[in-house]
């Protein structure tokens, strides 16, 4: 089995980009970032807001693959995942060396390039009835 990723997909046009700054971890409004540095992030985020951790998880794994949320859930996860992308920006790497589990070791502004990909995506969706495709592959 390859890699695994954690992707998000904006609402609209697929040729659509997001507003932010170029980076590897985003195409137009496709967003995929490798699962185990996602799932590092979510724990980071766990320790700062378990509710809110929680409530994002849930959102990011939705059964469908689709996600309808109210613009204030959306206001809440953007706020959710700037505290974490704080929090990362201002403490030692996530993953200090590389070691089989982790083949690269992203230093904490590339994380939060990870974290801003996705929050761009919920910034979208705060636009009526545009739900955000989310999984796994």
């Amino acid at each position: 089995m390859g890699r695994l990723y954690k992707y998000f997909v904006a609402p609209g046009p697929e040729d659509k980009e997001l507003p932010i700054p170029e980076s590897p971890w985003h195409s137009s409004g496709y967003v995929k970032i490798p699962l185990k540095h996602y799932h590092l992030l979510i724990d980071l985020g766990a320790t700062l807001d378990p509710i809110q951790e929680e409530r994002f998880y849930e959102l990011s794994c939705p059964e469908s693959g689709r996600m309808q949320v109210s613009p204030q859930i959306l206001s809440e996860m953007i706020d959710f995942l700037k505290m974490i992308k704080e929090k990362v920006l201002t403490s030692p790497p996530l993953v200090p060396e590389v070691m089989e589990e982790f083949p690269e070791n992203f230093t904490p502004d590339e994380h939060g390039r990870m974290l801003d990909a996705v929050i761009s995506v919920f910034h979208v969706a705060q636009l009526p009835d545009a739900p955000i495709l989310a999984g796994t592959d």
